[in-house]
């Protein structure tokens, strides 16, 4: 399956949110699938608010370990979530493709065999990868510092075992996407997931006053698995995950699903490359820390982002084909790039104006990373405003040159870190993004110009002078 076909279909997906009732019987009664739960507006701010949640959630574990300790959980949890991308095998997104059709078409065996196949694989990959880093941490006992800096092993050892409840939570999303209930996704791993985890570090903190980074990891991986008993919870009854003979159809599944999974290794791995080379090569865990702090501060500049896919690319899948839609997709494209351009510099100004502020939520240690905080504001501003070329490219027929301008991007971010973070440290992972995130967008752009007639900012496209 091309990158566009898998658009097209995450596009007729969003079509559906606007009257997204499950063939099921279920929730709808209770009116929990009707139109306004499920709308791409009201889904649109579940995902907005989640993104505020995690950012607080992150800063409440930081202040309540040291920098060297919150700088391990998150080259950990940066770890847990690349490895989940592997183990998930597409099948959060694939799902929306499969399942519907066969809700359709009455096809319980098939709805039955795609959950479970997915489901066991993951478990299946993921405690192998478990048993793999056990191998290694009993055969190199890495005392001395030699493994990332820690006397006994690094606490991605014990996230590995947890990375299937990561991916599990992500799988049952896509099950209720794809069964008509975003709302119910987004509130369970975007919103959940984070007040669950401050729920639980809030109740270790009564009964343990040492905490460390291998406890936040075990947070975040109890957090997941209560949330896949919420995501099944909110499945439309008679969803068969047991009492039906499952029926399985691998090859099928797999062969649109891995190259999905390709993609979004890409993009988590994008997102966590500089923490996770400055985990490799740094030699100081609090450096770590302080540029996983600017990340997760710097990604709220992402929102207007998010908000606006969600409300564009309907429009953008009605007129993404045909050269007689060049104008309207010009149009759409000089406007929203105009729009993320303004917004995303808004949602920047906080960040680049008061830095020490937005750090000291995560405690005064943090402060001194400002400069880190505000590179990284700038490549966040650069990745947002046009960032939704990639989308463009994919609805039309150049999906691939997407996927190698991400791969450029982490190439150059990769070559960044390895020249700059030993000399620099956090300031040179920042500096790496920043350049990873210049290659990557005027790659897109260069596409978006070359294949397909669009220039950012314009709002529409000259028209010709027709001959004497």
């Amino acid at each position: 399956m091309t990158n566009t076909a898998y658009w097209m279909s995450a596009f007729r997906y969003l079509l559906r949110l606007r009257s997204a009732e499950p063939h099921f019987p279920g929730l709808g009664a209770l009116g929990l699938a009707d139109k306004p739960w499920n709308s791409v507006a009201f889904v649109t701010t579940l995902t907005i608010i989640g993104i505020f949640a995690d950012y607080a959630v992150h800063a409440l574990m930081a202040r309540t370990v040291e920098t060297e300790e919150y700088g391990n959980y998150a080259a950990a949890y940066a770890g847990m979530v690349i490895i989940g991308a592997v183990i998930m095998l597409g099948a959060e997104r694939t799902a929306t493709k499969f399942l519907p059709l066969y809700d359709k078409d009455g096809n319980r065996a098939r709805i039955a065999g795609f959950i479970l196949f997915f489901a066991i694989a993951a478990i299946v990959v993921g405690l192998a990868i478990g048993l793999a880093g056990l191998v290694a941490g009993l055969n190199f006992p890495f005392k001395g510092g030699d493994f990332f800096q820690s006397d006994a092993g690094h606490p991605i050892l014990i996230g590995l075992w947890f990375v299937p409840a990561y991916a599990l939570v992500r799988l049952f999303g896509g099950v209720l996407n794809a069964f008509g209930r975003p709302a119910w996704s987004a509130g369970v791993y975007r919103l959940g997931v984070p007040l669950l985890m401050a729920g639980l570090l809030a109740l270790l903190l009564v009964v343990e006053t040492d905490i460390r980074s291998v406890h936040l990891v075990m947070v975040f991986a109890a957090a997941c698995a209560i949330g896949i008993v919420v995501a099944i919870a909110g499945l439309p009854r008679g969803t068969p995950l047991v009492g039906t003979r499952p029926n399985f159809l691998p090859k099928a599944w797999l062969a649109v699903s891995l190259p999905i999974m390709a993609v979004e290794i890409l993009w988590k791995a994008g997102d966590h490359t500089g923490t996770l080379m400055l985990e490799v090569l740094s030699h100081d865990e609090k450096e770590v820390g302080l540029f996983a702090a600017t990340q997760k501060a710097g990604y709220l500049i992402m929102t207007p982002y998010l908000a606006t896919i969600a409300v564009i690319l309907p429009k953008l899948g009605l007129i993404a084909e045909g050269a007689d839609t060049l104008p309207a997709r010009q149009a759409l494209y000089g406007r929203v790039t105009r729009q993320l351009a303004i917004w995303t510099s808004i949602a920047a100004l906080p960040l680049v104006l008061f830095p020490s502020a937005i750090l000291g939520l995560y405690g005064g240690d943090y402060a001194v990373a400002k400069w880190v905080l505000i590179v990284s504001a700038v490549a966040y501003v650069l990745t947002a405003t046009f960032g939704i070329g990639a989308y463009f490219l994919q609805f039309c027929g150049h999906g691939r040159l997407g996927i190698y301008c991400i791969l450029a991007g982490i190439i150059a971010y990769l070559l960044g870190c390895l020249a700059l973070i030993g000399p620099f440290a956090s300031m040179g992972a920042a500096i790496a993004f920043l350049v990873s995130a210049i290659v990557m967008e005027v790659l897109l752009v260069y596409y978006i110009w070359s294949r397909i007639g669009l220039v950012p900012f314009l709002s529409r496209v000259p028209q010709a002078v027709a001959a004497p």
